[in-house]
């Protein structure tokens, strides 16, 4: 019986975002491990804001030979926070200070704190997969002011990471990956 068997390693890299390489080996290719790569950047836009609205585009860069899938049921901000499905901003500070002043996801309460707080329409059945090609990337727009954090979005600079969940590289196997720290400005 031929034995047959694939694992994978993830290991963490920095460059232009948090960089992971994904190593495959199998039984079945005898064959010098191929590593492969995925990159999620966070980039404000605009770096200075005033309007009551945090936007941040958040670009999952597929480096694979194959596609890739993002789950989600939306790519823009909605009411419902659809958007926020598999985003998470894990850490934000505000003024340089060492302490996390994150508190909740959009739409939950800080006991709730950092769980899925979405609930979709009626209408909606459910979110849906978005395939980015080898070599592609994929944008989702949230908006950070959704975030609830300590004594709430004030003028000052901010430095905050985000985390891209459940990036499903084929159907066994989904990575979760963090961006390189961003700096917003609010004025």
């Amino acid at each position: 019986m031929k034995e047959s068997w694939r694992y994978c390693v993830a290991v963490a890299r920095v460059f232009l975002g948090t960089l992971v390489a994904v190593t495959c080996v199998s039984a079945e290719s005898q064959q010098t491990p191929v590593s492969v790569y995925l990159v999620v950047t966070a980039a404000s836009t605009p770096a200075r804001l005033s309007d009551g609205t945090i936007p941040l585009d958040v670009t999952i860069i597929n480096g694979l030979d194959t596609a890739i899938g993002y789950l989600t049921y939306s790519l823009t901000p909605n009411e419902w926070h659809g958007e926020t499905m598999n985003v998470s901003l894990v850490d934000i500070y505000r003024n340089g200070q060492r302490r996390n002043i994150n508190r909740a996801r959009p739409g939950c309460t800080p006991e709730e704190g950092h769980r899925s707080c979405i609930t979709a329409p009626r209408l909606i059945s459910g979110p849906g997969l978005h395939r980015i090609p080898a070599g592609k990337s994929l944008v989702v727009r949230i908006d950070a002011a959704k975030w609830l954090i300590t004594d709430g979005w004030i003028p000052g600079r901010y430095t905050i990471t985000a985390r891209v969940d459940n990036v499903q590289i084929d159907e066994k196997r989904k990575l979760s990956v963090l961006s390189e720290p961003i700096e917003v400005v609010l004025e």
